[in-house]
């Protein structure tokens, strides 16, 4: 009798502790599996922000590289359009010269002017490049004007304003590649031998 009441108490301790226990148990099991959760969510967000970062760091390079290859191909363009620029400027000073010269000369030095606009013109600055087409244009026909008398106003002002056509590529080829103005001689035609057959269109 002894034995079963004393089994019976093991048995009702037993189901008692298991009963005090088991909410902890439950308890301990539920964190433990929110532990776990945290963790993996955690690696995983590691390894996205390494896989981000690794994405930031390539877009990175990528940016880098191509910022680098346009600036190299700008600093290219620069330099091609200066050289251009100071090609334009040479063939303008040599039409300049041409225009009071034998008309062969003149004629030569238009068609260089003409055929070099083709094949350049792209690199010009806009002002430069229609100043330069209309100042080979004008230099072609600025003998008929010196050999028309300036017998009124407006035939003077159309004279000058062929000259001045001729002349404005000195100020905005300049212009273009920002380079100090043109010389003083340049910018006013009467203070030059070629400038005084505006002022004298008698002269040839």
């Amino acid at each position: 009798m002894d034995t079963f009441f004393l089994n019976f108490f093991w048995v009702l301790l037993g189901m008692l502790i298991s009963w005090i226990l088991k909410p902890a148990y439950e308890g301990f099991a539920r964190r433990k599996g929110e532990i776990v959760a945290e963790l993996a969510s955690t690696r995983e967000l590691e390894e996205l922000k390494a896989l981000g970062r690794r994405d930031v760091d390539q877009q990175n390079e990528t940016h880098k590289a191509k910022l680098a290859g346009r600036n190299s191909m700008r600093a290219a363009s620069v330099e091609k359009r200066l050289e251009v620029h100071q090609a334009a400027f040479a063939l303008w000073w040599e039409l300049r010269n041409a225009v009071h010269a034998e008309p062969e000369t003149l004629l030569q030095c238009v068609q260089r002017c003409q055929s070099w606009w083709v094949e350049n013109c792209l690199y010009l600055a806009p002002n430069a490049r229609e100043d330069f087409s209309l100042a080979y244009a004008s230099a072609s026909i600025h003998r008929n004007y010196l050999a028309s008398p300036a017998n009124n106003e407006n035939d003077r002002k159309a004279l000058q304003e062929n000259w001045a056509r001729i002349m404005a590529p000195g100020e905005s080829l300049l212009a273009a590649v920002e380079l100090p103005p043109i010389a003083e001689d340049l910018r006013n035609p009467a203070d030059s031998s070629i400038g005084s057959n505006v002022e004298l269109p008698r002269h040839n």
